[in-house]
């Protein structure tokens, strides 16, 4: 954050505008959920729910929302997913926004399960998920760099493509990227 222009246009969940302006931001735009901000070039990105909790540096527990995120261009509509435990609202997500082309979905840090499934999706219900909101793609996030739950931080991607062989699935719509590699959106 400290590294992006202090102009930076940055959006960020309810109540968390103050502590993104403390990192020399000016231009933070707080939302909250199912709120729409049109970003020009007739695009918008629409706060969405997530299941977490939130608890910031000097912060206390669950004082501001945690949030996903839809982008919607002209030519494609991504969905940001970010930290979150499974929840109706997949669903909920997909029936009100149809036709998302990329659901980014976090898969990591689900383990031990009695402690993160709640805020944490394992690869079963990540994959719910995305069956709930009824994407095309799915493209898993937030593993293989470095160990965030007492998984290794490859294992989710073999986990996913462990589930994806046992479930007999289309393997088509899931694009498991290799560390930093770019896929071109049409």
């Amino acid at each position: 954050m400290k590294q992006l222009r202090q102009d930076s246009r940055v959006f960020v969940p309810k109540s968390l505008k103050t502590y993104v302006m403390d990192m020399n931001k000016s231009n933070v735009h707080e939302m909250a959920w199912w709120e729409e901000f049109k970003i020009g070039k007739n695009s918008k990105l629409i706060c969405l729910p997530a299941q977490h909790w939130s608890l910031r540096i000097n912060q206390k527990r669950n004082s501001s929302l945690w949030a996903s995120y839809l982008l919607v261009t002209p030519s494609v509509t991504l969905y940001f997913g970010g930290d979150s435990g499974y929840f109706k609202g997949f669903r909920e997500i997909g029936q009100k926004y149809p036709k998302i082309d990329y659901a980014f979905m976090a898969t990591t840090a689900y383990h031990p399960r009695w402690f993160m499934h709640s805020q944490h999706m394992n690869i079963q219900e990540a994959v719910k998920g995305f069956e709930d909101l009824d994407a095309r793609y799915f493209i898993p996030t937030q593993w293989g760099t470095f160990q965030l739950g007492s998984e290794p931080a490859g294992f989710p991607g073999l986990d996913l493509k462990r589930h994806i062989e046992r479930h007999q699935l289309d393997p088509s719509p899931f694009k498991i990227m290799d560390i930093g590699e770019i896929l071109p959106l049409p």
